[in-house]
């Protein structure tokens, strides 16, 4: 069966004639797309997230609604469409129905200006002028050897967030909300192991990480390996903080890709104590 018109021009319009995959989403009308000179502009593709053969790119997943109806369509330029269906393991279906998603947010987002997304940009500017954005990262990169222990003030903004604007979520801005509510679970859920095992007068705890010094103007938590060595519970919590930091920084950087390419009005360093 071929794609319906009615499909396809949902598909077109939603995505604005762009490849869900090319960076800063390329138009399909121009005259090189990923290095490719075309000669009609017009290098687009509807690709299927998932094949109608088993035998096909991700046919193994099933589906159960009609196969060339929007919601199993996706618009690429040739390059990405050939990509998507050669490896399908590295692009699964879901992968493929998130981009689609947030292609189709970006556009929303830069043609519709309305009232939501001046409050979803205004929420965000007074966040960032009360976190640390752009330093989370420096701040827990050594773990599980030590850390920052300004670490925990991203906490405390993100509790006092809904306090100070109770309406600003969730966000309208669908895929902001997604990938900011991953953010900052992850980041409570590191920030609870490393605040659990920090050294307390308490007994029956494993004191991973010993009190807070001072370097310069700052103050690190620095793991407690003398003590530890010979506690092989210890090296389990260690294993676990690795695991928890690195979901946290993967879910750090989604968010900020996203900011700085939908949100470009948001200045991500605006944290006032950066201002001198």
């Amino acid at each position: 069966m071929a794609v319906k018109p009615k499909a396809f021009k949902e598909l077109y319009a939603k995505a604005a004639g762009r490849c869900a995959m090319c960076p800063n989403y390329e138009s399909v009308f121009k005259d090189t797309i990923c290095s490719v000179e075309i000669s009609n502009k017009n290098m687009s593709e509807v690709a299927h997230v998932i094949a109608q053969s088993k035998k096909g790119p991700r046919g193994e997943d099933g589906y159960t609604g009609d196969i060339d109806d929007y919601d199993n369509l996706v618009l690429l330029c040739p390059t990405h469409h050939k990509a998507v269906d050669d490896n399908p393991s590295s692009f699964p279906s879901s992968w493929l129905r998130a981009k689609k998603k947030e292609l189709e947010q970006w556009v929303n987002n830069s043609l519709q200006l309305d009232s939501r997304r001046n409050s979803d940009v205004n929420a965000l500017r007074l966040l960032m002028k009360n976190l640390a954005f752009t330093r989370i990262r420096a701040q827990c990169d050594d773990l599980p050897d030590s850390f920052d222990l300004n670490f925990f003030d991203t906490g405390t903004t993100l509790d006092n967030f809904p306090i100070d604007l109770p309406d600003a979520r969730p966000f309208y801005d669908g895929v902001l909300e997604a990938k900011f509510s991953e953010f900052e679970k992850s980041y409570r859920e590191l920030s609870w192991i490393l605040s659990s095992h920090i050294e307390t007068e308490k007994k029956g705890t494993i004191s991973v990480y010993r009190e807070a010094i001072q370097r310069g103007s700052r103050y690190y938590v620095p793991l407690n390996k003398g003590e530890l060595y010979a506690i092989e519970e210890s090296f389990e919590i260690q294993n676990e903080i690795r695991a928890r930091r690195e979901k946290f920084l993967n879910c750090y950087v989604e968010l900020m890709k996203y900011l700085r390419f939908n949100y470009p009005e948001i200045d991500l360093n605006s944290y006032e104590p950066y201002q001198w």
